[in-house]
Protein backbone atom coordinates (compact mmCIF):
# COMPACT_ATOMS: atom_id res chain seq x y z
CA UNK A 1 0.00 0.00 0.00
CA UNK A 2 1.51 3.28 -1.02
CA UNK A 3 1.99 5.74 1.38
CA UNK A 4 -0.55 8.15 0.13
CA UNK A 5 -3.34 5.05 0.69
CA UNK A 6 -2.31 4.50 4.15
CA UNK A 7 -2.55 8.26 4.44
CA UNK A 8 -6.17 8.05 3.35
CA UNK A 9 -7.08 5.10 5.12
CA UNK A 10 -5.82 6.80 8.14
CA UNK A 11 -8.09 10.02 7.47
CA UNK A 12 -10.77 8.19 7.29
CA UNK A 13 -10.50 5.94 10.08
CA UNK A 14 -9.90 9.05 12.23
CA UNK A 15 -12.95 10.52 10.40
CA UNK A 16 -11.02 13.54 8.83
CA UNK A 17 -13.29 15.38 6.31
CA UNK A 18 -10.36 17.70 5.84
CA UNK A 19 -7.63 14.54 5.53
CA UNK A 20 -9.39 13.26 2.89
CA UNK A 21 -9.78 16.03 0.99
CA UNK A 22 -6.52 17.26 1.26
CA UNK A 23 -5.47 13.92 -0.18
CA UNK A 24 -7.82 14.34 -2.85
CA UNK A 25 -6.47 17.81 -3.91
CA UNK A 26 -3.17 17.01 -3.84
CA UNK A 27 -0.76 16.62 -6.93
CA UNK A 28 -0.10 12.85 -6.50
CA UNK A 29 -2.80 10.28 -7.07
CA UNK A 30 -4.41 8.40 -4.33
CA UNK A 31 -5.65 5.02 -5.14
CA UNK A 32 -8.92 5.02 -3.36
CA UNK A 33 -9.66 1.53 -4.57
CA UNK A 34 -6.74 -0.21 -2.49
CA UNK A 35 -7.89 -2.91 -0.10
CA UNK A 36 -6.64 -4.06 3.96
CA UNK A 37 -6.05 -7.05 4.84
CA UNK A 38 -9.76 -8.11 4.97
CA UNK A 39 -10.58 -5.98 1.34
CA UNK A 40 -12.02 -3.27 2.55
CA UNK A 41 -11.59 -0.37 0.61
CA UNK A 42 -11.54 3.29 2.70
CA UNK A 43 -15.18 3.52 1.61
CA UNK A 44 -16.42 -0.08 3.57
CA UNK A 45 -13.98 1.45 6.88
CA UNK A 46 -16.09 4.69 6.53
CA UNK A 47 -19.48 2.74 6.36
CA UNK A 48 -18.15 0.89 9.34
CA UNK A 49 -17.49 4.29 11.12
CA UNK A 50 -20.91 5.52 10.25
CA UNK A 51 -19.75 9.07 9.77
CA UNK A 52 -22.26 10.40 7.36
CA UNK A 53 -19.85 12.73 5.83
CA UNK A 54 -16.88 11.06 5.78
CA UNK A 55 -19.01 8.40 3.79
CA UNK A 56 -20.58 11.72 1.38
CA UNK A 57 -16.90 13.01 0.85
CA UNK A 58 -15.74 9.87 -0.09
CA UNK A 59 -18.71 9.35 -2.63
CA UNK A 60 -18.38 12.56 -3.86
CA UNK A 61 -14.19 12.50 -4.78
CA UNK A 62 -13.31 8.88 -5.70
CA UNK A 63 -16.68 7.05 -7.01
CA UNK A 64 -17.19 8.39 -9.96
CA UNK A 65 -13.54 7.00 -10.71
CA UNK A 66 -13.19 4.07 -8.60
CA UNK A 67 -17.36 2.83 -7.90
CA UNK A 68 -16.22 2.02 -4.65
CA UNK A 69 -19.77 1.13 -3.94
CA UNK A 70 -19.62 -1.97 -5.77
CA UNK A 71 -16.66 -3.49 -4.72
CA UNK A 72 -17.31 -6.44 -2.17
CA UNK A 73 -14.54 -7.05 0.65
CA UNK A 74 -13.53 -10.58 1.14
CA UNK A 75 -16.55 -12.46 2.95
CA UNK A 76 -18.52 -10.77 -0.04
CA UNK A 77 -20.02 -7.43 2.05
CA UNK A 78 -20.82 -4.21 -0.52
CA UNK A 79 -19.42 -0.63 2.33
CA UNK A 80 -23.60 -0.23 1.93
CA UNK A 81 -24.09 -3.47 4.28
CA UNK A 82 -20.95 -2.53 6.94
CA UNK A 83 -23.46 0.03 8.77
CA UNK A 84 -26.72 0.77 10.91
CA UNK A 85 -26.75 4.07 10.22
CA UNK A 86 -30.15 4.38 8.48
CA UNK A 87 -28.91 7.83 6.63
CA UNK A 88 -25.73 6.00 4.75
CA UNK A 89 -28.03 3.62 4.11
CA UNK A 90 -29.94 5.52 1.74
CA UNK A 91 -27.31 6.81 -0.47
Amino acid sequence: MSSRTHELFDAVTSQSIQGIVRLYASEQFVQADIRDHEGNTCLHIACRGGNVHVVRTILILFEHRFALAKKKNKIGLRPIEMTDNIEIKTF
